[in-house]
C-alpha cells in the first residue's frame, strides 16, 4: 500500500467515526523544511478556530510494519484531537491581523537549494547560500513551539513590505528567543551523561576564554541557528576569541563556532559537514552543506 493510498483509507476510516461530530476530513500534502513532503489529515470543525492537521509517516511505519491496524490508528488519532481540542482554547481569542502579529513576527534561517520549492510561495530575503524565510509566533511552551509560516498571500494582505517584516524580526527574534552559548565539550559531555561545567549565555566573555569550541543555539533549542543573523553576535565572539572564526551549521537548531585565524581549512569542514548531514541528521534538519569562514576585520563571510 502506498502511502497516499494509506492515507486516503485512513481519511475514509476518519470521517466514518467522526460522522456525527459535524467534522470535515480531507488530506493535502505539505511542503515542509528542505522540501520534504509530507502527508497530513486535516480535521475541520464548524465554529473551531483550530484546525488540526495529523502528519501520518510514523502512522504509516506503524500500518507497513504490522504493528497496529488501521482501526487502532483512528482511534490513537481521535485520543490526539481530543487533547488538540482541550489546547485549541487558547486561540480563541488569536488573530491575524497584522497589528496583532507584529510583535511575534520572527526569521529563521533555511537552506536555499533545498528549498525551491517552499521559497516560490513565501518571502525570503537571501544571506550567503541561505535564506532567512519569516514566521508567527503562537505559542511558545516546553513542549515546543507553535508558528505559522508567513506566506506570500499573508503577506500582500497585510500589506506590508519585505524590508518591514525583516525589521521587526530583526527585533523580535532575539527578544523572543534569546541566545545560549555553552562549550562544545559541556554538550558533549551532556549526552554521555558525563558531569558538565554549564556556563550560561551571560559568561560569553568566560566562554571565548577557553579557546574552545562553542555550541550556540536559542533558550528553547528550537531553530537555534538564527542566531548566526542576531546582531553583533558573530563579531563580539570574534572580538572575544581575538580570532577569526570558523562556523559550522550543525542543524536548523544550532551553530558550532571554532577560532581559526586563516580560511585553509574551510574545505575540510566543509567536507565534514556535508559528510555529517548525509549520515546522521535528519533531511528536514539540515540547514547547509558548507561550513563558513567569518573575517572579523572585513566583518564578512565566506564560503
Amino acid at each position: 500500500m502506498t502511502k497516499k493510498q494509506f492515507t486516503e483509507q485512513l481519511a475514509e476510516q476518519l470521517r466514518g467515526l467522526l460522522a456525527d461530530d459535524g467534522c470535515q476530513i480531507r488530506y493535502d500534502v505539505f511542503m515542509k523544511n528542505n522540501d520534504v513532503a509530507r502527508y497530513g489529515i486535516i480535521v475541520q470543525r464548524e465554529g473551531e478556530t483550530i484546525s488540526p492537521t495529523i502528519y501520518i509517516e510514523n502512522y504509516y511505519d506503524d500500518y507497513i510494519q504490522m504493528k497496529r491496524t488501521m482501526s487502532e490508528i483512528a482511534e490513537q488519532i481521535l485520543s490526539v484531537l481530543c487533547q488538540v481540542r482541550e489546547h485549541a482554547g487558547q486561540y480563541d481569542s488569536f488573530a491575524m491581523d497584522f497589528e496583532a502579529c507584529q510583535d511575534k513576527i520572527i526569521y529563521r534561517l533555511i537552506s536555499t537549494e533545498k528549498n525551491k520549492k517552499v521559497l516560490q510561495g513565501i518571502p525570503h530575503i537571501p544571506f550567503l547560500n541561505m535564506s532567512i524565510t519569516f514566521a508567527v509566533v503562537c505559542n511558545l511552551s516546553p513542549d515546543g513551539l507553535e508558528s505559522i509560516r508567513i506566506n506570500n498571500e499573508l503577506m500582500e494582505k497585510w500589506e506590508v513590505s519585505l524590508k518591514k517584516l525583516y525589521q521587526l524580526a530583526r527585533e523580535n527574534t532575539p527578544r523572543i528567543f534569546p541566545v545560549k552559548i555553552d562549550l562544545l565539550e559541556n554538550l558533549i559531555a551532556s549526552y554521555l551523561g558525563l558531569k558538565e561545567e554549564f556556563l550560561p549565555a551571560s559568561k560569553e566573555e568566560s566562554l571565548a576564554e577557553k579557546n574552545s569550541p562553542l555550541i550556540a543555539t536559542n533558550e528553547s533549542g528550537i531553530q537555534g541557528a538564527t542566531v548566526l543573523l542576531y546582531e553583533n553576535l558573530i563579531q563580539n565572539l570574534a572580538e572575544k576569541y581575538n580570532s577569526n572564526l570558523y562556523i559550522l551549521p550543525s542543524s536548523i537548531h544550532e551553530i558550532i563556532v571554532i577560532p581559526g585565524n586563516d580560511d585553509k581549512n574551510l574545505s575540510d569542514l566543509t567536507a565534514m559537514v556535508e559528510d555529517i548531514n548525509k549520515k546522521h541528521v535528519s533531511r528536514e534538519e539540515i540547514l547547509a552543506d558548507t561550513a563558513f569562514y567569518y573575517d572579523r576585520e572585513e566583518k564578512k563571510f565566506v564560503y
